[in-house]
């Protein structure tokens, strides 16, 4: 199957702009309305196969494994077995006009497919079959913030292996998370994970980053990635260590001069959280006193500095230094954007190992790792959306739609 060119898929989604507007607002999803986008988009794919040889659709295979995932199966072994047990069924749904494609077809059509693509496909399937929140988060003198986008990278540890022509070093992911829509927006796949300082601009490429506010570890606190932030019209909140040793040095002892925080007007934001016999304080100081700051012109839109002073039953456990291009008048969407750094590793990368058992999953075909991570995050997105309406956990929405998938998968979609 031959794929169809960008620039046509592009022509007929202006030409049927009206089609598509009825589509978004569909009331009443269901399996049907699920497999026909996925079917729609997947067209689009390349597949490398030699086209008289081809009995499964590549639109097949994709479907049969997103569905597998869906009802726990996170293994092509599993997957397989998910085929089989349900084929009848499938048959509803899906072609399969040469019955259904061995597990040696699935593993072989999944690591063909180019990630970019699937992931492309993946994002269209989500947009156009749930509703995202379109709406700001934070409006206020003069700033406005439609989403708060978090980057960071994972490691897929058993990914790696030694073949007759060498050793294969491990998976290494690097995405963007939308704290809104609690949904993973783009990939970037690299060798190592001191590779993702190049990445960084790579990945925010792929994003609409307009009035969002980007956050990320110190790591990737580089000129190249603020000013792309800057260039596009988004927000930085960057953490400041060792990588950038000067000028940790400098908001280490600014911070500690109490004078120097008064007449730098800080502004002080407090939050106290207790847990575990445990009263955890978070007390954030932001000030717009930059203009002493050695090479300020390096930092693109440079408008505040801060930090954050973590304390545990009152003593003092750690300083986290800041800086961004929001001013400290904002101090307490600054708070909410530096916790929220965190979220693509405690709402993402957490469940794609204990939900999805990523970090135990041995993929020893080229791109089969990279492209089951991609469908993951897929399933993930929406099962978050429905996790409210069951009460339970990810792993136990899971468990309960694999007793009986036919039935549950298409109350599930009814909650979207």
């Amino acid at each position: 199957m031959a794929k169809i060119a960008k620039t046509l898929k592009e022509l007929k989604e202006n030409l049927e702009i009206e089609d598509y507007i009825e589509e978004t607002e569909i009331e009443n999803y269901d399996l049907h309305i699920l497999t026909n986008e996925i079917n729609e988009e997947a067209s689009y794919l390349m597949d490398k196969r030699e086209e008289e040889y081809i009995k499964h659709s590549l639109e097949d295979i994709v479907i049969i494994v997103i569905l597998g995932l869906f009802a726990n199966s996170n293994t092509f072994v599993e997957i397989e077995i998910f085929a089989k047990k349900h084929y009848e069924w499938l048959r509803n749904y899906l072609e399969l006009s040469y019955g259904l494609p061995s597990i040696c077809t699935i593993k072989r059509v999944i690591a063909a497919l180019n990630p970019k693509e699937l992931e492309e496909m993946c994002n269209h399937v989500f947009l156009n079959f749930v509703k995202v929140t379109q709406k700001p988060i934070y409006v206020k003198n003069g700033l406005k913030l439609m989403d708060i986008n978090s980057l960071d990278g994972k490691t897929a540890n058993n990914s790696k292996r030694n073949t007759i022509e060498g050793y294969i070093k491990p998976t290494n992911a690097m995405s963007a998370y939308s704290v809104v829509n609690e949904k993973c927006l783009a990939t970037e796949f690299i060798s190592e994970k001191t590779n993702e300082i190049p990445t960084s601009p790579k990945l925010l490429k792929r994003l609409n980053i307009k009035d969002v506010a980007i956050t990320f570890d110190a790591l990737n606190t580089q000129k190249d990635t603020i000013d792309y932030i800057v260039k596009n019209e988004g927000y930085y909140v960057a953490p400041i260590k060792d990588n950038q040793s000067i000028l940790k040095e400098d908001l280490e002892l600014y911070f500690q001069d109490l004078y120097l925080i008064k007449v730098g007007n800080a502004k002080v934001y407090e939050e106290i959280e207790k847990s575990h016999n445990q009263a955890e304080k978070r007390t954030y100081i932001f000030t717009n006193d930059i203009d002493w700051i050695y090479q300020k012109e390096k930092w693109s839109d440079l408008k505040s500095i801060g930090v954050l002073i973590k304390e545990i039953n009152g003593e003092e456990k750690e300083r986290k230094y800041f800086i961004s291009n929001i001013k400290a008048n904002h101090i307490e969407i600054l708070s909410k954007i530096i916790r929220n750094e965190w979220s693509i590793e405690n709402k993402l990368h957490w469940y794609l190992d204990m939900v999805f058992l990523e970090d135990k999953n041995k993929c020893y075909i080229e791109n089969s790792q990279k492209n089951l991570n991609i469908m993951k995050k897929f399933c993930l997105g929406i099962l978050k959306i429905v996790k409210s309406h069951y009460n339970m956990s990810m792993n136990s929405i899971r468990f309960q739609l694999s007793i009986d998938f036919e039935n549950e998968i298409e109350q599930l979609l009814k909650l979207l």
